[in-house]
């Protein structure tokens, strides 16, 4: 509030996490240490596929298709 286009909330923060939200509230979460796992590694790609831009389906066919032909993973970075 003290800075000049600042926004003293954490709206766009919200909003940009919110998938993780409902996706947790709608599948109930996860059981077991694997699922728990795979959840922290795949909102943090959807997040990033959905802020470049970057088709999430294309990504993840790129990532099956690089594991399964011995090939280095595709990288969100440089994206």
């Amino acid at each position: 509030m003290d800075h000049e286009g600042v926004d003293p909330t954490s709206n766009r923060t919200e909003q940009k996490i919110r998938f993780v939200v409902i996706d947790r509230k709608v599948t109930q979460s996860t059981k077991g240490e694997i699922g728990w796992q795979w959840c922290q590694r795949i909102w943090p790609a959807l997040a990033t596929c959905r802020q470049r831009d970057k088709s999430v389906y294309q990504f993840l066919l790129d990532a099956i298709n690089a594991r399964l032909s011995d090939q280095p993973t595709p990288s969100l970075i440089d994206a």
